[in-house]
């Protein structure tokens, strides 16, 4: 959901620009074939970073699926091995104030992911292309 949001806003080439930008690249190799050798060397070791970084942002981006999911099954796996374990081992009474403190994690936990699918959403409507470079 969050990819469809930035690509409606920043459209198809602005999103996949943000991931993989040539300009500074095209750049170098201009300034290189222009005589200015010491600037494109130094422009081309900026525009492989800038390369390298922006297919790491991009298989990111679909890392941050698995890492919820495996966040998410976790927290409800473990949650729910603690409440059967303390429903076995004590009085079903003792077992309440673990079900209230389920109640909390999984408040903490949604807090959590509402924060940081807010702050992926952000990263992704925003448009790259007006930084200086």
């Amino acid at each position: 959901m969050v990819g469809y949001w930035g690509i409606s806003s920043l459209g198809v080439g602005g999103y996949f620009k943000t991931y993989f930008n040539f300009g500074p690249l095209f750049s170098a190799i201009k300034k290189i074939f222009t005589g200015k050798v010491g600037q494109g060397v130094s422009g081309l070791f900026n525009a492989f970073i800038t390369i390298f970084i922006g297919i790491l942002e991009f298989f990111l981006m679909f890392m941050r699926i698995l890492s919820f999911t495996f966040r998410l099954f976790g927290n409800m796996t473990g949650g729910e091995i603690l409440l059967l374990m303390i429903t076995f081992l004590v009085p079903f009474v003792f077992g309440i104030v673990f079900y209230g403190l389920e109640l909390l994690v999984g408040f903490v936990q949604a807090l959590i992911f509402s924060g940081l699918t807010l702050s992926f959403a952000a990263i992704a409507v925003t448009s790259h292309s007006e930084e200086a470079h």
